[in-house]
């Protein structure tokens, strides 16, 4: 039976290459929906659970919804426990760009939209996975708009070594790349690059790297 794809990229085809088991355990980053565009949806119909993060009010309300099984936290994640600013386009179409960066906000400002600041409470990749994951976790994926390393750095690595991390890796409008601010955490933890294809970075620890062959 051919596989839908609901991702962006098709990067839910590439992580069930790898990823074959009937039941496993994600944790997603800037969710969004619960199916345009998702990296989980596809697992989540074969029976897998997990953990969404979406700190917009729309996307989390469909992720109440329409994924009621799964674990849904409507936040940011830091480098530590707090509350942050949180810039939100009021343009619908932008609303996937919303970030915690005061620098990507800036740059949408330039370009002319109007921007929606307001607080949102935060904590840290590490208590989540304290608090939600199982011991394995097959997949991590972070898509947050220019806060890729203080999510990184509010991990216990030692601890939750994810099968496989998927993250955004480029910027908004110029599609260059952007991960000089967070690649190196993730070698600095034993990770390595298994993949790139062209929107997305697919990183595997070091003691599962056969698994880089089938990205």
């Amino acid at each position: 039976m051919a596989m839908i794809s609901y991702a962006q990229n098709r990067e839910d085809v590439r992580l069930a290459r790898v990823l074959t088991e009937s039941n496993g355990f994600y944790i997603d980053v800037g969710a969004g929906d619960p199916t345009v565009h998702s990296l989980t949806r596809h697992f989540f119909d074969r029976g897998w659970r997990g953990v969404n993060v979406e700190p917009r009010d729309a996307p989390f309300a469909a992720l109440r919804q329409h994924r009621p099984s799964d674990v849904n936290l409507q936040l940011a994640l830091a480098d530590e426990e707090g509350d942050l600013p949180f810039y939100e386009p009021e343009r619908k179409a932008l609303g996937e760009l919303a970030t915690c960066a005061g620098c990507r906000a800036g740059e949408y400002r330039k370009l002319g939209y109007d921007v929606v600041e307001r607080r949102l409470p935060a904590t840290t990749l590490a208590r989540v996975c304290a608090q939600y994951a199982p011991p394995r976790i097959d997949f991590l994926s972070i898509d947050v708009e220019g806060e890729e390393a203080a999510v990184i750095r509010g991990g216990d690595w030692t601890r939750w070594r994810p099968r496989i991390v998927v993250i955004e890796a480029i910027a908004p409008f110029t599609h260059e790349p952007a991960c000089a601010d967070w690649e190196s955490l993730l070698f600095d933890v034993d990770y390595m690059r298994a993949a790139d294809d062209g929107i997305n970075r697919f990183y595997v620890p070091r003691e599962e790297s056969t698994a880089a062959d089938a990205l």
